[in-house]
């Protein structure tokens, strides 16, 4: 019956630290229309995921939105490209699995998007392994963005793989998987 209950919280502890949003945060705010980061820790499961914003405060942004295409955990940290937001608190990063966007692996805590021509904080910024790019009328109010990613991951066991490109519709958002 204890070692029951010991594997049932050591299945619980390890589901909770296998990926967490460390950037954006309160204090790593994003800027509208600028290169923004976006960085996670921990291992898979999952292998890959889906980058949304979302904010409950559906005056600055109508729907949750898809930031880029099929992200992979190993990665650990993205670029997102300049992009126009309504500036304004309370947005949240969702990773969700590429087939179930119901399905979410982890959320950033809320942050700000800043207007256009803020600063960045100063300490605690994790620089980027990749670039995620959103594409659309306007990103805030887009409801199906289209988005690529690129990888500059180095090393380890994919760094030889040749990239297979294939268009999947995932929810009404078009992803380019590379």
């Amino acid at each position: 019956m204890l070692f029951g209950a010991i594997a049932l919280l050591a299945n619980a502890a390890s589901a909770f630290a296998a990926i967490q949003v460390t950037q954006p945060s309160k204090d790593l705010w994003w800027i509208n229309n600028s290169l923004n980061t976006l960085a996670w820790s921990g291992s898979a499961p999952p292998a890959d995921f889906v980058v949304m914003l979302s904010n409950p405060d559906t005056k600055l942004l109508t729907t949750d939105s898809a930031v880029g295409s099929i992200a992979y955990t190993y990665m650990t940290s993205l670029t997102i490209l300049p992009v126009q937001w309504n500036p304004g608190p309370g947005y949240v990063i969702k990773l969700v699995n590429p087939l179930n966007g119901t399905e979410v692996y982890a959320e950033s805590e809320a942050f700000e998007i800043k207007p256009e021509g803020s600063t960045y904080p100063t300490a605690g910024v994790t620089s980027a392994a990749g670039t995620l790019a959103a594409t659309g009328s306007s990103a805030a109010n887009a409801t199906a963005p289209s988005a690529a990613a690129t990888s500059t991951k180095t090393g380890g066991a994919m760094a030889n793989a040749v990239p297979a490109v294939a268009a999947v519709a995932v929810a009404g958002a078009a992803y380019i998987l590379a």
